[in-house]
């Protein structure tokens, strides 16, 4: 197909969020692992709009449909085959981005679950995590509105390149089972022999389970001047995926709700007053576009709060007033509901 009559990339759905899309690695790792396995670079493009110098022509963002449909191409021929695991066992390092570069500097991995937490939309801008932290057990749950449009391929991939790049760089033992949303890909015993731990399928829930003790085990690798500048890069890339190439409508709440927080407002009235609307205004505004202003609130205190506890001249009653509760145990239960930690556990990991 000649360069300039190729159709262009597709855009996402009618009703779904505008956001940058997935970083460039993911899309890139899939297309290859596609094409090694029987894909036509000419059916992806033909799929998608995408053309091999895409990958290294659209910078660090590509739409994050363009993943979920090479999937359909790769299940369509090679079904049955738990081929997102032998994805999951190719893909180097970078394939999390400089987020690999952070976690392999990390002190324990504990560490590494709070910068996943913390900057897991550097990875895809939709990407959904929640974290439930007990004395026992950590779960980590994740999903994607993808999922439903590639049967839980890329799913399966996430989760099986993250317990591969746990065992090693921190050992196998931390992982207790695995659960997946979807259907099996494959024979279930090629999954078992993968994670090495219970597995179960169609759970409604995508989720690894951890033990909580061995979290916190020191691995001794850290390097903490190269930490420090990594966290400080991918601080500056959540701040431009924030900000760069989203409707003004977005740019405009994201910038009222920054406003607010320097007098500790993280209230929806009070983001609706800074917009000069009324809440049943905004909030009709928001859903037309499939946002929940709720969230976008409540991942901005998020971030103001991480940031806030990683210093360690503010207590914790004055991080709460800083960040608007009223007492110090209604923060905690917002933190830990978030972050699946206590604002303690999470200021003790980033000394």
């Amino acid at each position: 197909m000649k360069k300039g009559n190729r159709p262009p990339l597709r855009e996402s759905g009618e009703g779904e969020s505008s956001g940058r899309g997935m970083r460039s690695s993911v899309v890139a790792a899939t297309v290859h692992f596609a094409v090694s396995h029987g894909v036509s670079m000419e059916q992806i493009t033909a799929n998608t709009g995408l053309r091999s110098e895409d990958l290294f022509d659209v910078g660090d963002r590509l739409p994050d449909h363009i993943v979920a449909n090479v999937w359909q191409l790769i299940d369509a021929i090679r079904p049955g085959e738990a081929i997102p695991l032998k994805m999951a066992s190719a893909v180097p390092d970078t394939y999390f981005g400089v987020l690999a570069h952070v976690w392999r500097y990390s002190e324990d991995p504990q560490n590494v679950l709070n910068l996943f937490v913390r900057f897991h939309k550097t990875l895809a801008d939709r990407l959904h995590l929640e974290v439930s932290q007990g004395s026992n057990e950590t779960s980590v749950h994740f999903s994607h509105p993808s999922d439903s449009i590639d049967g839980g391929c890329g799913a399966e991939v996430g989760a099986a390149a993250t317990a591969s790049f746990g065992r090693k760089y921190f050992g196998g033992d931390a992982l207790l089972r695995v659960q997946f949303a979807a259907a099996a890909h494959g024979p279930l015993k090629l999954y078992k022999d993968f994670f090495g731990v219970p597995i179960e399928f169609e759970t409604g829930r995508t989720e690894l389970t951890f033990r909580t003790d061995l979290l916190a085990s020191s691995i001794g690798k850290i390097d903490s001047d190269l930490s420090d500048s990594l966290v400080q890069y991918l601080e500056e890339v959540s701040a431009v995926l924030r900000n760069e190439a989203e409707p003004s409508f977005l740019k405009g709440i994201r910038k009222a709700i920054e406003e607010n927080a320097r007098s500790a407002d993280y209230s929806i009235q009070g983001l609706a007053d800074r917009l000069q609307l009324s809440v049943r205004s905004i909030q009709r505004k928001a859903k037309k576009r499939n946002i929940r202003l709720i969230d976008m609130v409540n991942e901005a205190r998020m971030a103001h709060a991480m940031k806030l506890l990683s210093s360690q001249k503010l207590n914790l009653e004055e991080v709460s007033f800083l960040l608007g509760y009223s007492e110090v145990r209604a923060f905690a239960r917002a933190f830990k509901r978030q972050s699946g930690q206590t604002p303690s556990d999470f200021r003790r990991s980033v000394r």
